[in-house]
C-alpha cells in the first residue's frame, strides 16, 4: 500500500497547488468587479467585459477548488452528528457515501467532457458584444471533476484503512 499512500500524497498536492491558485482568482475578481464599479460610476463610462470576466472567475474558482475544499473536510456535513462519532464510524459513513459523490463526479465528466469538447472543436465565443473565448472556461469543468474524482477516491480507500485497522484493534 506505499505505493497508494505516494499517489494519494500526489493526489493532496495537486489538489492543494489547485486550491491555492484558485484563491489568487478571489482578489483578482475583486478587483475587476471595483474597476466596473469606479467606471460606472464615477466616470460613467460602464465596461463591457467586466461582468462577464467575473462570472468566469468565480465559476472557475468554485470547480477548482472543489478537490482542495474535499481534501480540507470543509464539505457540508451534519457535523452535530459526526464530530461525536468515532474515527472508525466516521470512515465507515463515509465509506458508504462515497457512490453519491463518484455519480456526481461521473456526470461531470461524462457531460462537461462532451460540453468541453465540442466547445473547444467550434473554438466557442460567448454571444456578448465583447465574444471572449468560451472554450478554456468549459474545459475547466471536466479537469475539476477529474481532480475532484481523484480526491474521492484518495478519501474513500483512506477510510477504508481506518475502518480496517481501527476494526482489527477492536478485536485484538
Amino acid at each position: 500500500m506505499r505505493w497508494f499512500r505516494s499517489l494519494g500524497n500526489i493526489v493532496d498536492l495537486i489538489a492543494k497547488w489547485l486550491g491555492y491558485s484558485a484563491s489568487v482568482l478571489v482578489p483578482l475578481a475583486a478587483a475587476i468587479v471595483l474597476f466596473e464599479i469606479t467606471m460606472r460610476y464615477v466616470f460613467n463610462a460602464p465596461t463591457l467585459w467586466v461582468h462577464e470576466t467575473s462570472g468566469f472567475l468565480f465559476a472557475a474558482l468554485s470547480l477548482l477548488a472543489g478537490a482542495y475544499c474535499l481534501r480540507e473536510d470543509g464539505h457540508v456535513k451534519m457535523d452535530f452528528l459526526y464530530a461525536r462519532w468515532s474515527p472508525r464510524v466516521r470512515a465507515i459513513v463515509d465509506i458508504l457515501t462515497t457512490p453519491l459523490p463518484v455519480v456526481f463526479c461521473a456526470i461531470l465528466l461524462w457531460k462537461g467532457g462532451v460540453h468541453a469538447w465540442l466547445s473547444v472543436k467550434a473554438l466557442e465565443t460567448s454571444s456578448s458584444a465583447w465574444e471572449p473565448p468560451l472554450w478554456p472556461f468549459k474545459l475547466i469543468l471536466p479537469l475539476a471533476a477529474l481532480m475532484l474524482s481523484a480526491e474521492v477516491m484518495v478519501k474513500f480507500f483512506r477510510n477504508l484503512a481506518i475502518a480496517i485497522r481501527l476494526g482489527e484493534d477492536k478485536r485484538s
